[in-house]
C-alpha cells in the first residue's frame, strides 16, 4: 500500500496494483514479455484515471488522479 493524500484531502492508501501496474506485474513474477505487451497495450493511453483510496479497515474514502491528462 502506497500512502497517498485523495482528491477530497483526506489522507488514505491506494494499493501497489493501482498506483504502479508494472511494479506490481514484477513483484508477482509477471514474464518481461507480458509486462512489455501490457506497456505498449496501455502506452497510448493519454488520459487521466482515479483510483480509490482506503482507509485503514479498507473502506474507499477518496480517489487519488493517475496516468496521464492532455
Amino acid at each position: 500500500m502506497v500512502s497517498v493524500v485523495a482528491t477530497n484531502g483526506m489522507q488514505g492508501w491506494v494499493t501497489l496494483e493501482d498506483f504502479s501496474p508494472v511494479r506490481y506485474l514484477r513483484k508477482i513474477g509477471t514474464s518481461e514479455a507480458e509486462i512489455n505487451s501490457y506497456i505498449d497495450k496501455t502506452m497510448n493511453e493519454n488520459v487521466q484515471k482515479f483510483i480509490p483510496v482506503y482507509d485503514m479497515e479498507g473502506n474507499v474514502i477518496g480517489e487519488f488522479p493517475t496516468g496521464y491528462s492532455m
